[in-house]
This record gives C-alpha cells, sequence and structure tokens, in this order.
C-alpha cells in the first residue's frame, strides 16, 4: 500500500510537481523589486526627462577632472572677454564715394584675437563657395592665445546633425578670470585728416550709398555726418577687396552678397534719402586676419564676410548693432528684406525675452501645450552697446527670428532666454544648464508627454539655416491645426 504525505498532493505543472506558494512569493519579490528599480529611475519634482544629454554630462564629468591648460573638449560657445578701453584711430575729413561693389566668404575662418581682452578673442569666418551655399563654416582647430591669462578648457567643436552640406561647429573656452567689471570709455571727437579712396569702386549708385576702405574712414564718416546717424536707417555691409589684376573678389561669396544687397535695398527703398547703405572693404585676403581693424573694434567686432547689419549710435556714443546677417544669409533675399524692412514686412507672432531663471520655470510649470513653444537660449549682451558676447548668438538671432515669424503658427510662442549677463557667468554652475544646454545658441521646442510631463525636445538643425527651420516651424504648425480640427474650440 502506498503511503500519501499529511500535507496532500501537489499541483502538477507540465508534468513536474511544483508548489504554487513559493511560486507566487518569487514573483511578487520579483515585481517588488521591479517597482523599486523603475522608481529609482525618475528624478521626482523635475519637469522634465533626467537624461536628455547623458553623454554631455559624462563629457563634463571628464573635463571637470582635467587639469587647467590640458586640451580638452568641451560644449561652450565662443565666449568673448571683458570690453577694452574703447580707444578710437585717427580719422579723416574727406570721404570719396563709391565705384564697384562685391561680397564673398571663404569656408576657412581665422579667429579674432585682440590684445586688449583678459581671454581669447571671438573668432572670424571667412567663407569661400562657388555653388549656392547654404552654410557658414566656423574655425575647427583652436584659436591662437594672445593673452596672459590661460582658459581652463581648450576650444571645442560640437557637431549637429542636420541636411545641410556643412556643419556648423560651436567652439568656446571658458574664461577663467573674475576680475571685476570695469567698463570702457565712450569714445571721444576724432581728428580728421586726409581722404582714404576706396580702390574698389562700385558701379552702384543711390543718394545714401558711400563706400570706404577702412576703419579710420568709417569712423570719419562717423563724425562727419554724427547729426544725421538717427536721423534714418543706417546699414554696414562689409565686403573684401578685389583682385587688382583679374578685377575680381578674393572670395567668390562676396559677388553673390553684393549683387543681392544693392538689388535688394534698390528695390526696398526707392528713393528714400533716409535709408543710408556704408559699404566697408576689409582689405585683401592677407590683411583679413586676427589683427584686421574691423575685428578688433568693440562695435563692429567683425566675424566674417560678407555681413551685413544696422548700425545706430545710443546716447552714450557707442554704435548699437542689429539684424546682423553673414556669409550666405547675406545675399538671402528674404532675409535681406527683413533687415531692411527692419522687421516690419512680416507679422509678428508672439516673441519674449527671459534672463531669469525662477521665472522661465515658472512658465514652465504652468505650460499646457495648448501652442507651439520653443525656447532659444543665447547669452546677454555688453552694457555698453546692447552687443551679445556670444557671437554665434548674434549671427543667428535675426535668421531665428525671420523663420519663426514667416513659418511658425499663427499662435506660436518664442522665449529667448539670455543665460548670462557676462562671460564668466556661463559655466557649469549656471542655473539654466539644468534644462539640459549643452552650448549657445540652443533652439528647444517645448512638450508635455504621456505623463504630463515638460519635456524639451532639441532643435538638431543649424541655426542658421532657413529651410531647416522653416521645416520645423511648419511641421509644428500643421500638428497645430491638425489638432484645432480634431476638438474645435479647444486650444
Amino acid at each position: 500500500m502506498r503511503s500519501h504525505s499529511s500535507g496532500g498532493r501537489r499541483s502538477k505543472c507540465c508534468g513536474i510537481r511544483v508548489n504554487l506558494i513559493p511560486l507566487l512569493s518569487a514573483c511578487v519579490i520579483f515585481m517588488l523589486i521591479f517597482y523599486v528599480w523603475c522608481i529609482t529611475q525618475f528624478q521626482w519634482g523635475e519637469e522634465r526627462p533626467h537624461s536628455l544629454f547623458r553623454q554631455e554630462k559624462r563629457i563634463n564629468a571628464k573635463l571637470d577632472q582635467t587639469a587647467p591648460g590640458s586640451q580638452t573638449t568641451t560644449f561652450l560657445p565662443h565666449l568673448e572677454s571683458l570690453p577694452p578701453v574703447q580707444e578710437r584711430l585717427p580719422t579723416t575729413t574727406l570721404i570719396s564715394k563709391p565705384s564697384l561693389m562685391t561680397t564673398s566668404l571663404d569656408p576657412t575662418q581665422a579667429p579674432i584675437t585682440t590684445t586688449h581682452e583678459p581671454t581669447r578673442a571671438p573668432t572670424t569666418t571667412i567663407l569661400k563657395s562657388t555653388r549656392p551655399p547654404t552654410t557658414t563654416t566656423v574655425p575647427t582647430t583652436p584659436a591662437p592665445k594672445t593673452t596672459t591669462i590661460e582658459p581652463t578648457r581648450a576650444k571645442t567643436t560640437f557637431k549637429v546633425e542636420s541636411t545641410r552640406a556643412a556643419p556648423t561647429n560651436f567652439s568656446s573656452s571658458k574664461p577663467e578670470s573674475t576680475a571685476p567689471f570695469i567698463p570702457p570709455k565712450a569714445p571721444e571727437a576724432l581728428p580728421t585728416s586726409s581722404a582714404l579712396v576706396s580702390p574698389n569702386g562700385s558701379n552702384f549708385t543711390h543718394p545714401g550709398h558711400v563706400e570706404l576702405s577702412s576703419l579710420e574712414a568709417w569712423q570719419a564718416y562717423l563724425e562727419a555726418s554724427k547729426s544725421d546717424v538717427t536721423s534714418g536707417p543706417l546699414f554696414l555691409l562689409f565686403l573684401c577687396d578685389k583682385d587688382s589684376a583679374t578685377g575680381l573678389h578674393w572670395s567668390t561669396l562676396c559677388d553673390q552678397a553684393e549683387a543681392s544687397v544693392y538689388s535688394t535695398f534698390s528695390s526696398v527703398v526707392g528713393s528714400n534719402t533716409s535709408y543710408r547703405l556704408v559699404t566697408l572693404r576689409v582689405g585683401s585676403e592677407a590683411s583679413f586676419n586676427d589683427t584686421n581693424p574691423f575685428k578688433a573694434d568693440f562695435d563692429l567686432r567683425l566675424h566674417a564676410v560678407p555681413c551685413l547689419m544696422r548700425y545706430s549710435r545710443n546716447s552714450q556714443g557707442y554704435g548699437e548693432t542689429d539684424f546682423v546677417l553673414e556669409g550666405v544669409n547675406a545675399a538671402d533675399t528674404g532675409l535681406l528684406e527683413y533687415a531692411f524692412h527692419q522687421g516690419n514686412n512680416l507679422v509678428h507672432k508672439s516673441v519674449e525675452t527671459v534672463s531669469d531663471f525662477a521665472t522661465l520655470k515658472r512658465m514652465m510649470r504652468l505650460f499646457e501645450d495648448s501652442q507651439p513653444t520653443y525656447l532659444l537660449f543665447i547669452s546677454g549682451t555688453w552694457p555698453q552697446n546692447q552687443r551679445m558676447w556670444c557671437i554665434y548668438c548674434r549671427y543667428r538671432e535675426a535668421v531665428v527670428e525671420y523663420a519663426f515669424h514667416k513659418y511658425a503658427a499663427p499662435d506660436a510662442k518664442l522665449i529667448k532666454v539670455r543665460v548670462a549677463a557676462l562671460p564668466a557667468e556661463w559655466n557649469e554652475h549656471n542655473p539654466f544648464k539644468k534644462f539640459d544646454v549643452p552650448f549657445i545658441p540652443y533652439l528647444q521646442i517645448v512638450h508635455l508627454d504621456l505623463f504630463e510631463y515638460v519635456f524639451y525636445q532639441p532643435y538638431r538643425g543649424h541655426l542658421d539655416d532657413v529651410e531647416t527651420l522653416k521645416a520645423v516651424f511648419e511641421r509644428d504648425a500643421f500638428y497645430a491645426a491638425q489638432d484645432e480640427e480634431t476638438v474645435p474650440g479647444i486650444p
């Protein structure tokens, strides 16, 4: 006779006797462990995903372990040092009027350096191209250091994926100086001397057009027309010189920009004499280097040719510039019309400027994803002339605003976030780093995910590429219109 245990029969599973109580207990323990693991993956109280840029954080960790002076990579923008004491060059009296003008850019760009600044000066881009360009190239090698203060981080290059032919590099050195900010003195009245005549005559004729060949001639023009500087819009067009043997610009992109600027200026301005256009020749290819006076000037701070900007003087005597276009964008008809119309030819959408971290955080807490919203992180400005100390921010702001006003949804909102008033404040302790901003300028698209958390989608294109910006803004406008049709009356 068989004997049976007092506990009764065990259940069978696939022919194997199992005890259900230990099996169920093991399942419960496993689920608890998995639940605890899931909890540890979230950053409670945050309004965003915590690991959009884990790679950047790992690189920053490596940078923190690197000894000062060693060569490493970083994602900081090109930072400009504190402004030097303003010293104007001697001026001239007579200004000869123009004759021919052309424009160009070179894909190789020499960095801007000046002995007046405590840290490495901004880089200079010279672009040269024979095809319809769509990109601006910045230096891929570190700029020469001309100051006694060594940066803690070497110049960097950050490659962003895009449909453009050539990538734009973001490079910078981290300023180490913490000296108190000493503003430069306002420029004094300039003495006049003999006229400097441009050897590169232009066939373009307009009552408000003048062509000059040097910084001294430009300063003399300002002194001669000091009372007229605020009388109407004044635009500056920087072009390279022409080869005396061939009669062509040493940078072919200047040819395209010259023709586009003159044609657009004539069509927009017409015979209006209150508009003025000054063409400034930067010199030969050999002279357009780190010591070029247009690059070292505190107000102009030329970065590349061709370049167009609007110029005005404030009450302190400093020159303020905006609507800055360089490279291929200086030959874009749409951007040129936007600049010459001073932005009034497009229907403006909502644009706000925020410089306080607490204010931006509060705005994101109240965010409802009812309209396309974009965050453009840029640098602050020098208090004397309101020029942004980040050279790349300065040359991309007008392009982003133009594409936003022209292609974004009617109810879209652009929030310009000024991350730091001075270069020294843009470091690893900057509060805006919590928004996963590895460099500036930087564009993010704000959304709510399925769990109602604010999600910051990074823009992966080039901020000076109108076509890529157009595709992003039109895509968001299309989906916003579809949502409005699906749920009418609910934004």
